[in-house]
């Protein structure tokens, strides 16, 4: 039903009655006699994974008349099924359905919410972009006067401005040497 109806909330009795109108006749008739679906017939485990190996697609009515059912009541079945027209049957499903999301609770008499009333209670709580004392400026604070160190080595910089290793890049992709003893 979720597929049909989505997650809203129906909480009058006009939309329950409505619901179950559809499903006890329309919904009923076509998911039976018109909608196929696929038949799970056996799982093979292959290494780590499961396989699974389904039957061909079937309606309800064609499932039950192939296996050994009431031969009476599937002719009767079958009688409706050539009786009923299959595109009258979805045009009335479609209207039904139309009129219950008119009877669905969304809450549309409220207007959207703008990004400051979204973002107002988040404001000043948690950790992050949102910790208190964090400012609205997307811009990092400078670390201080680039001219003067910082007190704390930078990663990038090699023991406060002394010349680089003269050991390169590809010296270091190379195996190291064993010593035969």
């Amino acid at each position: 039903m979720r597929k049909l109806l989505g997650w809203d909330r129906y909480d009058c009795f006009d939309a329950v009655e409505a619901i179950t109108d559809l499903h006890r006749n329309e919904l009923r008739l076509w998911l039976n006699l018109y909608q196929p679906s696929v038949k799970l017939v056996k799982k093979m485990r292959v290494g780590s994974k499961l396989r699974r190996v389904y039957d061909a697609p079937q309606t309800p009515l064609e499932r039950v008349a192939s296996s050994q059912g009431d031969s009476a009541r599937v002719a009767e079945w079958k009688d409706l099924r050539k009786s009923l027209d299959r595109f009258r049957l979805a045009k009335i499903i479609d209207q039904k359905l139309e009129r219950i999301d008119k009877l669905a609770n969304r809450w549309s008499n409220r207007k959207p919410m703008t990004e400051n009333q979204i973002m107002a209670p988040r404001r000043g709580k948690g950790c992050g972009k949102a910790a208190p004392g964090k400012s609205d400026n997307r811009i990092s604070r400078p670390l201080g006067n680039p001219a003067q160190p910082a007190g704390f080595p930078l990663s990038h910089s090699h023991d406060g401005g002394a010349p680089p290793p003269t050991v390169t890049f590809q010296m270091t992709r190379q195996p190291r040497l064993r010593v035969h003893s």
